[in-house]
């Protein structure tokens, strides 16, 4: 009805990653994805309020393991389950980047992710990308080996759910391994 939110305000959680999963399937660019979750993050606080503002705790949680990621030399640890969420996002992406395949469908590497139930099976999957592309990894890559290890080092404090948005995130946001400064090569 004009006026009345609740119905969907309700819903919109549910309906919005629907919408995102389904658009999974049928992706032919990241940032058609990218696209789909800002209007879900806007949607979810709009109807929700500022305590809903996945967009920015999600960006902010991004720049710190980007920080962390590219200028750090020391040890390496994971803080929270967003930034886990977020470090796995980043290394499927990567290990996506490394397929040589002439056609590789998103929903390929998104299938036992999306099935998920916890922390211990995200670990195996991203695990078992990992073992799938390791010959193409060079060791000496520390943006690399520091995002293996923000992930690797994560040991949740119960068990916790799979953080979608976060995943979602992590695979559309630009790559953190990949990232070039002004003037390198």
């Amino acid at each position: 009805r004009k006026g009345d939110v609740l119905p969907i305000k309700n819903n919109i959680d549910q309906a919005t990653m629907g919408v995102i999963i389904a658009r999974l399937k049928k992706l032919e660019y990241v940032p058609a994805l990218a696209h789909a979750l800002n209007v879900r993050f806007s949607l979810l606080k709009y109807f929700g309020g500022e305590e809903r503002d996945m967009g920015a705790s999600l960006e902010t949680a991004y720049l710190e393991l980007k920080e962390k990621v590219i200028n750090r030399r020391n040890t390496v640890n994971c803080q929270n389950a967003l930034e886990f969420h977020l470090a796995v996002g980043q290394l499927i992406r990567y290990f996506f980047r490394l397929s040589e395949a002439q056609s590789v469908n998103y929903d390929e590497l998104w299938r036992s992710i999306m099935g998920a139930k916890n922390i211990e099976d995200i670990k195996k999957e991203y695990r078992r990308l990992f073992q799938r592309y390791a010959y193409k990894i060079n060791i000496n890559n520390p943006r690399f080996n520091n995002m293996i290890t923000v992930a690797s080092s994560y040991k949740p404090q119960q068990d916790e759910p799979v953080n979608l948005d976060a995943l979602l995130y992590g695979f559309a946001a630009d790559n953190i391994i990949l990232f070039k400064e002004k003037g390198e090569n």
